[in-house]
């Protein structure tokens, strides 16, 4: 160890707490993939003792013309979203208890973004599987605009048969690999 402020991380992690993981806001589209991506967050939560928050963001459509069965299928599909996020968060605080949810309407980065801030996350997991959200964030402006947002890491859950690759691990942002068991 090279320094006194390593050698006290490392005693700290021996005696099982991590003081630096407190909260994590798990971003879910409520797919397959984003399950696997909240198991893998549980795990997280579990590992370090930390509360756990699901967020969904429902995307505002930008309709031009509305009809009474364009408004009525929107708030169907909205209705079905906040249903299964509810589902979702049972399911999750029967493992996890210290679990608490968010349904936002709105753009993802920032809803995400803001969440994060409210509940002063500590981390931020989301899945791979969302394209077009993964794709918004990272372009350039966008990577820089939601790590300046959220002020805390950002991990990317790849899973098993994403990108073609089963063998990859989540990623934080800047690219190292993490794992919640060592």
């Amino acid at each position: 160890m090279n320094n006194p402020l390593e050698a006290t991380l490392v005693a700290k992690r021996s005696k099982g707490s991590n003081p630096l993981v407190k909260r994590i806001v798990v971003a879910t589209d409520l797919s397959e993939h984003s399950r696997k991506t909240t198991e893998y967050a549980v795990v997280l939560a579990k590992r370090f003792g930390a509360s756990l928050t699901l967020v969904h963001v429902f995307e505002q459509e930008q309709i031009t013309v509305t009809t009474p069965q364009v408004g009525e299928a929107h708030e169907n599909a909205r209705h079905h979203a906040e249903l299964t996020l509810l589902g979702v968060f049972e399911e999750v605080r029967q493992t996890h208890p210290d679990c608490e949810m968010e349904f936002r309407v709105g753009d993802p980065v920032q809803q995400i973004a803001l969440m994060a801030s409210t509940f002063k996350a500590d981390l931020v997991v989301i899945g791979s599987h969302h394209l077009r959200f993964l794709a918004r964030m990272f372009a350039a402006d966008e990577a820089r605009r939601i790590l300046h947002a959220i002020g805390c890491p950002v991990l990317v859950y790849h899973g098993a048969g994403t990108a073609g690759d089963a063998a990859r691990k989540p990623q934080l942002m800047d690219g190292s690999v993490q794992s919640p068991v060592s």
